[in-house]
């Protein structure tokens, strides 16, 4: 029986330093695993919720390009051409635009009928010694311009006076939307719409809207408010870069040896690695899309370089440590980078 008694005392001592400690709270270890615990989940949530705003930035900015590259598609399909690329830079250094041309007015457009323009679309022009990576064969105006028709220069400089309401645009309608584009850069401005003794007709039975619909995307279009004669403009991403319209045309596209002549501009395609690693998607031996291509659209994605710019520039916006070679900060740049090429 004292046994017994003694058991059960025991036993009662026990459930009683159980309780003690129940009421005493948390142990010192117990508190630290705790807080450890959240941390670590903390951190998990911080990482997962960065890598989703991340793949949800790409996903947009790959949608604003893609739409870009089917309004281009739409534009041949309406007009039979695709947008011509835009001369926005004089030759033989200077980088003054010459856009428009003075008789007639109508925009300056890389002309594939003429051979030296036909031979600067077709292989890659004289490097700049300073930046042996840029490729001048693209534009940021011909967007604007052909899909937008964000062009509000006048054609008649003698009446180019908006205030006075007698302001003839080239592409003859004033704001968004043209008339029929030819493929030399003129549009087909209905005669109507010109000046007669200082009064204008509006015909708009020849205008088309923006092919592209900018509205409730993200793109924007972008007019320099510096530039008096207003033909300054881009198509801006989500992070207020211009996107590219690239245009090329194969050396020997009839040759068997299609690969061999293709001359897709560097930021588009490589057909071998050489100083950069080449991405999958950009390397011509691998990706038979770029073989026939004759034109792209390349965003800069959200890192908001291409990978083309002076390796200061990339250095500095990047904020690459001095430790990172030149190839690695270059790959970095183009890593984001979004492409649609088309034929």
């Amino acid at each position: 029986m004292n046994a017994v008694n003694s058991l059960r005392n025991s036993m009662d001592a026990r459930r009683r330093g159980i309780t003690a400690r129940s009421r005493g709270g948390f142990t010192m270890v117990e508190i630290m695993f705790s807080v450890l615990v959240v941390g670590i989940l903390l951190g998990l949530l911080i990482v997962g919720a960065r890598s989703a705003t991340a793949y949800v930035r790409k996903t947009s900015d790959q949608a604003a390009v893609r739409n870009v590259a089917m309004a281009i598609n739409e534009f041949k399909k309406q007009f039979g051409f695709y947008p011509p690329l835009v001369w926005e830079k004089t030759t033989g250094g200077g980088g003054a635009e010459v856009i428009m041309t003075p008789t007639p007015r109508k925009v300056r457009v890389y002309s594939l009928s003429t051979p030296a323009e036909l031979a600067f679309l077709e292989t890659l022009p004289p490097l700049d010694a300073t930046n042996p990576f840029f490729d001048e064969r693209f534009s940021i105006r011909s967007l604007p311009i052909y899909l937008v028709g964000g062009l509000n220069l006048g054609i008649d400089a003698a009446h180019n006076d908006p205030a006075a309401n007698n302001f003839v645009p080239i592409d003859g309608v004033p704001g968004p939307g043209f008339c029929k584009p030819r493929q030399d850069g003129s549009f087909e401005v209905p005669p109507e719409s010109l000046m007669t003794g200082g009064t204008k007709t509006s015909k708009r039975s020849n205008s088309y809207e923006p092919i592209l619909n900018l509205g409730g995307s993200s793109l924007k279009l972008f007019v320099d408010p510096t530039d008096t004669d207003r033909s300054r403009i881009s198509i801006l991403d989500r992070n207020g870069i211009a996107i590219r319209y690239y245009r090329w045309e194969p050396a020997n596209s009839a040759s068997a040896t299609l690969l061999q002549n293709l001359s897709v501009p560097r930021i588009v395609g490589r057909e071998t690695p050489g100083f950069l690693k080449t991405p999958r998607e950009r390397d011509l031996s691998e990706n038979s899309a770029l073989k026939g291509a004759r034109w792209a659209v390349v965003g800069a994605g959200p890192n908001k370089v291409f990978g083309d710019e002076e390796i200061g520039t990339l250095r500095r916006e990047l904020g690459a440590s001095a430790g990172d070679t030149d190839e690695q900060v270059r790959a970095e740049a183009e890593e984001d980078n979004i492409v649609e090429v088309g034929q």
